[in-house]
């Protein structure tokens, strides 16, 4: 039987897991030889009668359903190989064996937690963790840097939080005997949630990838949410990755790369974050692989100059070609981050490794999930957990308003971007939501003045520019009658 909690597996006539006690599932059946395709589901249809998809995202070589759980009432995020690398049984069995790996690192709140892997219709899907991310910058980081939402301490803190992540999956892979290696470091494999918290995704999967008999050559796509541009993975040969983000070491010999590959792959994610743009701009993957194995790109802040210079040092070191020149692991990089974090803001960053089961930002990406899936109720009752734990939550506060707006409780969603505007009075989102309130009530001129509030706070606000257009038009349509 296999753990749904800690992926343990067990005796069958076990009902409980004798490593963590939580309930047991049925084991994953053997995969016959010649695997079907997919079933044909759309957005609507019930997987297994249970969990109502929501959404359908395709990237790279995985495809993820978007679900609701009607028997837990969760959101939950459901992956697997797409239809042509699922052909043998080779390829599905390594995809089971590294989505299981996913399962054994546990929770972390800087890491896309798989709670199981279960088979259905003759295919292995793995259930995470579903991460909404942002209505404006999307779900990724991609979105974040494409629409220009970073600045310098934000920045600074999605690397830290990141590191925190990695060092975590490093630890987890080593108490299990087995090395780890990423593979696949990109902003689009690093998630946002709505309060800003770091998700590392799709742990050990790539390996799985890399195992797929062929060639898969997968070009750019647009993110549907913020338009932005993101590479898929790619496998030629013995190469596989990511072209952009690819260590010198992975264009050679992917069999022999550790983390300090990755953190060459990061040190790309980190230049980006910085100067808005990849190391190595190229066409075609024969130029990336040039440019990652001979050329030096300039430094950050040469083409970005409010980039610190002990900053930019350190993103070059990453980019070093020699791996033995780079930083050796994620804790001696996450410290360095955390000394310029400091100097540049005079704030501590917690390292925590070993986050409570339950908290607040839990409660708040859940709701927010909740919403999202059209479960507003279902969302209250997430953000009221989150404000019992902080009270002065200004985002479960914001997020509370929003879901009752939804439900056409106007006059309470007011009161709650009042009590989120009293936690933090520059929070430019819930100024814009209580605006969106007031003119749903009729009451424009004072949902004039919020839009204001919030397009002082961030201009680039493009929803409060339209809306303030319509509340004016609202109130000179009042004063003509």
């Amino acid at each position: 039987m296999y753990c749904v909690q800690c992926g343990t597996r067990n005796e069958e006539q076990y009902k409980f897991c004798v490593h963590c006690g939580a309930k047991l599932v049925q084991p994953i059946v053997p995969v016959p030889t010649a695997i079907s395709g997919i079933t044909n589901w759309k957005i609507g249809d019930k997987i297994e009668g249970r969990y109502e998809i929501y959404n359908i995202k395709k990237g790279g070589m995985g495809v993820v359903f978007l679900c609701y759980d009607h028997e837990e009432r969760i959101p939950v995020a459901i992956k697997t190989l797409q239809d042509q690398f699922s052909t043998n049984k080779d390829d599905i069995d390594r995809f089971t064996w590294e989505a299981e790996t996913w399962v054994r690192l546990e929770k972390h709140k800087n890491i896309v937690r798989a709670f199981y892997v279960k088979n259905i219709s003759q295919r292995p899907y793995i259930f995470l963790e579903f991460v909404a991310g942002h209505k404006l910058y999307g779900s990724d980081l991609s979105g974040w840097i494409w629409m220009n939402g970073l600045d310098l301490e934000l920045t600074l803190s999605f690397a830290i939080q990141f590191c925190l992540g990695m060092e975590h999956a490093e630890k987890k892979f080593k108490e299990m005997g087995r090395p780890f290696v990423h593979r696949d470091i990109k902003p689009s494999n690093i998630m946002i949630t709505q309060d800003k918290t770091v998700k590392v995704t799709d742990l050990g999967l790539v390996k799985a990838f890399a195992g797929l008999k062929g060639d898969v050559v997968i070009g750019k796509n647009k993110d549907e949410v913020t338009g932005a541009e993101r590479y898929g993975l790619s496998k030629v040969g013995s190469v596989c990755g990511t072209p952009p983000y690819m260590s010198p070491e992975q264009w050679l010999n992917s069999e022999s790369v550790d983390t300090r590959s990755d953190i060459y792959s990061f040190g790309c994610v980190l230049y980006e974050m910085l100067t808005g743009q990849p190391p190595f701009i190229c066409t075609t993957s024969d130029d990336f692989m040039s440019q990652h194995l001979k050329t030096k790109p300039g430094p950050p802040r040469k083409l970005a100059s409010a980039v610190p210079k002990r900053l930019s040092l350190l993103t070059m070191k990453c980019l070093e070609k020699d791996p033995a020149k780079r930083h050796q692991d994620f804790r001696i990089l996450r410290e360095e981050l955390s000394e310029i974090y400091l100097r540049q803001t005079g704030k501590r960053t917690k390292t925590d490794e070993s986050p409570q089961e339950l908290e607040e930002s839990d409660y708040i990406n859940k709701g927010y999930s909740l919403d999202n899936l059209g479960r507003p109720r279902e969302a209250i009752v997430s953000y009221d957990m989150a404000l019992q734990i902080n009270p002065m939550s200004a985002v479960a506060w914001n997020d509370k308003g929003v879901a009752l707006g939804n439900l056409g409780g106007q006059e309470r969603a007011i009161d709650c971007y009042d009590k989120a505007l009293e936690a933090n009075p520059r929070y430019a989102e819930a100024w814009y939501n209580k605006g969106n309130s007031l003119n749903d009530i009729g009451r424009h001129e004072e949902a004039t003045g919020c839009y204001d509030s919030a397009l002082k706070l961030n201009p680039r606000l493009i929803d409060a520019w339209n809306n303030k257009g319509v509340a004016l038009s609202n109130l000179a349509g009042e004063l003509m009658r």
